[in-house]
């Protein structure tokens, strides 16, 4: 009977171990991937403000072409 409950114990402390070395694992795995989308996220905002940034050149530069297109017009009609 005693050596029964001996390996029954030595059993559970391996499953121990063993559930232990998996559960070290999966925290590890967790915490690359954490840092992952940290990343991700971080490079998404980098993206959106950049993008933000361009569209405002963009509009910027659309307006004064119209400013300066319309400025010529005017000039053309002057000299007409």
């Amino acid at each position: 009977m005693q050596h029964a409950a001996q390996q029954v114990e030595r059993e559970l402390r391996d499953q121990l171990v063993d559930q232990a070395g998996l559960q070290a694992q999966a925290q590890s795995q967790c915490s690359a991937l954490q840092q992952r989308l940290d990343d991700l996220e971080r490079q998404l905002g980098e993206e959106k403000k950049s993008h933000q940034e361009t569209r405002v050149l963009l509009a910027t530069a659309l307006a004064d072409m119209h400013k300066a297109g319309g400025a010529r017009r005017s000039a053309v009609r002057k000299m007409k």
